[in-house]
């Protein structure tokens, strides 16, 4: 048998669309493939998801950034845990046209803030099972991001559910009770909240409004 010549060009380094566009076309053709699983922990079962179900709730995701007013390079800061809500917001922010940064919650808010300070975030989605894990954002870091940030939404506690449900959170300081009005496509009509504090609850009655695309491309970047 002859030896691999090393000089051939395989042509991995040819453009083959965006992430997200690569990932649209498999949830099409494999929607009920796995896509992502959790492992088993001491405090969590594993979990499994399908190609539709990361799909659907990305795609949720996105057209709540743009119907809060995302344009192409505004920034999605994540507070972030290692699971698939982090996948979810990582893939949402990038079909909104994003660009997406990482915080790793065990940083310390003195570090925290100078990510921010770097970053200009004009989104914040802070993964739930950080919030459990490592606690949620700090006093410190908040009033940074109320003081010098010009957030046009604040997601408080993502998650996903075993049945591929997506929520937002709520925060009872706030009397924000008004659901989103997602539409299937192209951005939403409702008002922005701008304040950090801008929190919001995703309801299942919201049901499949998520088939719907958004045509943006991106490119991600993490800070460390």
């Amino acid at each position: 048998m002859a030896s691999p010549d090393p000089t051939i060009d395989l042509h991995w380094g040819d453009y083959r669309g965006a992430i997200h566009e690569i990932f649209a076309k498999n949830a099409r053709a494999f929607p009920d493939r796995e896509c992502v699983v959790e492992t088993k922990s001491s405090q969590k079962n594993e979990r499994s998801f399908t190609y539709r179900q990361i799909h659907e709730a990305s795609n949720l995701l996105a057209h709540h950034f743009l119907s809060h007013g995302c344009k192409v390079g505004d920034v999605v800061m994540i507070y972030a845990y290692r699971g698939v809500e982090l996948v979810v917001a990582y893939m949402g922010a990038l079909k909104a046209g994003a660009t997406v940064s990482v915080i790793d919650p065990q940083y310390p808010p003195e570090r925290q803030t100078v990510l921010l300070d770097v970053a200009k975030p004009r989104f914040l989605v802070c993964i739930e099972k950080a919030n459990e894990e490592f606690g949620p954002p700090s006093d410190l870091v908040l009033k940074f991001a109320s003081d010098n940030l010009s957030l046009k939404s604040t997601i408080p506690a993502l998650e996903l559910l075993d049945n591929g449900e997506l929520r937002g959170g709520f925060c009872q300081r706030q009397r924000f009770s008004r659901p989103l009005s997602i539409q299937p496509r192209g951005p939403c009509q409702c008002s922005r909240w701008t304040r950090l504090h801008s929190y919001f609850e995703f309801h299942q009655w919201f049901g499949r409004k998520t088939q719907g695309e958004t045509p943006h491309s991106s490119r991600g970047i993490i800070l460390s």
